[in-house]
């Protein structure tokens, strides 16, 4: 935009669900403190978080006192959950309904963590090789995590390519940004 001459005054994005959206998740999740996992693999090594590492994680947030529900497409391994929605939010006005009735939001650098971001969800967002700083808009109630640049020199990586971004493999062979954020 600024190359443009165009000022922004922000660069989080914004988006309201519909009410019939927001109704047909709170059925479907009931009362409680829900928190929304998206644990769905990509096509990408750099942006897949280990499957043990978000069934630890679920297990700590239900100790916590959290209801846990999956979001995002079918498939991917099973999780301790109270509610799968991952086949039951097959359209983005329905995931948009269904974050919308959560108080956190966890998962991969994907869709529903920017859906999660512009409903102002607070999230946290779990980047491999790519620098949470080029993919959250740096405001509102979201943070990536990742490991820290000195720590491994292929972090970044997928910045590194020229335009398109098509190739989804690891330059090191195996996704150890991954593997080191337990």
């Amino acid at each position: 935009a600024e190359t443009c001459s165009i000022r922004v005054a922000s660069r989080r994005p914004v988006f309201a669900a519909r009410p019939e959206e927001c109704a047909v998740a709170a059925a479907a999740l009931g009362t409680g403190r829900w928190a929304a996992i998206h644990a769905q693999p990509t096509m990408w090594p750099g942006r897949n978080w280990p499957a043990r590492h978000f069934s630890a994680l679920a297990s700590i947030l239900k100790e916590e006192g959290w209801r846990v529900a999956l979001v995002g497409r079918d498939g991917g391994e099973p999780l301790p959950c109270d509610v799968d929605l991952r086949r039951r939010t097959p359209s983005a006005a329905g995931l948009a309904g269904a974050l919308s009735a959560c108080g956190l939001f966890v998962g991969v650098d994907g869709f529903p963590m920017h859906l999660a971001t512009a409903l102002s969800v607070p999230a946290v967002a779990v980047f491999g090789a790519i620098d949470p700083a080029m993919r959250l808009p740096g405001e509102g109630p979201s943070v990536g995590v990742s490991v820290p640049a000195h720590a491994l020199w292929c972090l970044g990586c997928h910045h590194r390519l020229p335009p398109p971004r098509v190739w989804s493999g690891c330059l090191r062979g195996a996704p150890y940004c991954m593997e080191a954020l337990d």
